[in-house]
C-alpha cells in the first residue's frame, strides 16, 4: 500500500472507531479490516474502497443529523445520537412538515382504477396506502379517469376487482382498496373539499364498434407484461410511452395513431402466451397482427423494410431456400453484430448464435 493510501485507511478507521465507541458488530467491522490492511499478500485498494463506502454512510447519517438537530449534546453516544435525530426526528419531520403544508393548500391528483355509475363512486386500488394519504390530506381532490373505466354497478366493480388482484399480484385483495363518493362531508373528519373527476377520451370512442373495440376491456393487471419473453427482454422502457408490454404494443398505436408508433406492433413473437394470460380475454396476439396489416395496407413501413420482408418471404417459401439462407445466417453470425440491425442489439446484448444444426439435421 501506497503511503498515501495507508493514510487515508488510518484516518478512516479512526472515524469508525471515533462513531462506534460501544457498537460491537460496526467496531469488530473495523477492528476486521484493520487486521486485513496489516496483514501481507491482501488487495489493498479493495479494502480500502470497503472502508470509504463505510465511512461514507457514517458521515452521511451525522451530517444529515447535524443539519437538522445541531451539534450533539455533551457525552451522547454519536451512533444513537445519529440514529434518532437525523433518521427519526430530522427526516419524519422534514417530510411530514413538507406534506401538511401541501395538504392545507395543495390539490391531489390521482388516477382511478373503476367508476361505478350506480353511486357515482370512483375506485382505487393501491398496496402502498399512497391513494389515500394524497386523496385525504389536500384540500382539493383531481381524478383522472379514462372513459372505459366506468362499471354499471357495484356488484360488477367485485368481479372485476377479484380479477383484477388475482391476475397483477396473486391477491384476494390489495391492501387498499378505496372507494370515493363525492367530497368530505360535514360529519368527516378528512377527505378533499372539493372533488374534480376529469373524463378522459383521447381517441378511446374511436375504437368503439371497430375492429379493435375488445381493447376497451383492458383492467390494466400486467399480467401479459408479466408472460410476455420481448417485455422481460427489452424492460419497460423500450416502448417509449405510458403502456408498455402487449397491452401498450396494441393500444399505444391506437391512441397515439399507428404512424407515430410503427415498431410497436412488432414487439411481439406472436407466441400467445399474452392472450392465454389475460383475465379479460382479449386477443392480443391476434390485434398485433391487425396492427401489423394497417402498417402495410397504409405504407408506412420504409421501402427498405418493405423489401427486406419480400426477400425473407421468397427465401423462406421454398425449401431449398430456407435451408441455404440457414446455413448462410450460422455461418455469418458474427458479422450481423457489425452490420445492419444486429448492430443496435450487439450494443447492450450479446447476439444469439444459430444452432450448429437444423432439426432435420439432427
Amino acid at each position: 500500500m501506497s503511503p498515501k493510501s495507508e493514510h487515508i485507511a488510518r484516518e478512516l478507521l479512526a472515524i469508525g472507531f471515533r462513531a462506534y465507541p460501544r457498537n460491537l458488530s460496526n467496531g469488530f467491522m473495523f477492528a476486521a479490516l484493520t487486521v486485513a490492511l496489516m496483514w501481507p499478500g491482501v488487495p489493498h485498494d479493495l479494502l480500502l474502497a470497503w472502508l470509504c463506502v463505510f465511512a461514507m454512510l457514517i458521515l452521511v447519517r451525522f451530517a444529515i443529523a447535524h443539519a437538522y438537530l445541531g451539534s450533539p449534546p455533551p457525552g451522547a453516544e454519536l451512533d444513537a445520537w445519529a440514529n434518532r435525530a437525523a433518521l427519526t426526528y430530522g427526516a419524519a419531520g422534514l417530510l411530514w412538515g413538507t406534506i401538511g403544508a401541501a395538504g392545507n393548500n395543495g390539490i391531489g391528483v390521482t388516477g382511478v382504477n373503476f367508476g361505478v355509475a350506480e353511486t357515482g363512486s370512483i375506485c382505487l386500488v393501491t398496496n402502498e396506502g399512497n391513494g389515500r394519504l394524497v386523496t385525504s390530506l389536500p384540500r382539493v381532490h383531481v381524478a383522472v379517469m379514462g372513459m372505459e373505466r366506468v362499471v354499471p354497478t357495484l356488484e360488477d366493480l367485485s368481479v372485476l376487482l377479484q380479477l383484477l388482484l388475482r391476475s397483477a399480484g396473486g391477491q384476494k385483495l390489495s391492501v387498499y382498496t378505496t372507494l370515493l363518493t363525492g367530497p368530505r362531508r360535514k360529519n368527516e373528519s378528512d377527505g378533499p373539499e372539493e372533488l374534480h373527476v376529469v373524463i378522459i377520451d383521447n381517441g378511446r370512442s374511436n375504437l368503439r364498434g371497430g375492429r379493435y373495440e375488445e381493447m376497451l376491456n383492458c383492467i390494466r393487471c400486467g399480467a401479459c407484461l408479466n408472460v410476455c419473453p420481448v417485455y422481460r427482454k427489452a424492460g419497460g422502457g423500450a416502448y417509449s410511452d405510458v403502456y408498455s408490454g402487449p397491452m401498450g404494443a396494441v393500444l399505444v398505436p391506437l391512441l397515439a395513431k399507428v404512424e407515430h408508433a410503427p415498431s410497436l406492433p412488432h414487439a411481439s413473437s406472436l407466441c400467445g402466451a399474452c392472450t392465454e394470460s389475460c383475465p379479460v380475454k382479449i386477443p392480443l396476439h391476434e390485434l398485433l397482427l391487425e396492427l401489423r396489416r394497417d402498417l402495410v395496407d397504409e405504407g408506412i413501413a420504409s421501402r427498405r423494410e418493405r423489401l427486406g420482408f419480400l426477400l425473407w418471404s421468397l427465401a423462406w417459401s421454398n425449401a431449398r431456400t430456407y435451408r441455404l439462407s440457414a446455413r448462410l445466417a450460422r455461418r455469418f453470425t458474427p458479422l450481423a453484430a457489425r452490420f445492419g440491425p444486429g448492430r443496435n442489439w450487439s450494443k447492450e446484448r450479446e447476439l444469439p448464435r444459430f444452432a450448429s444444426r437444423s432439426y432435420r439435421e439432427l
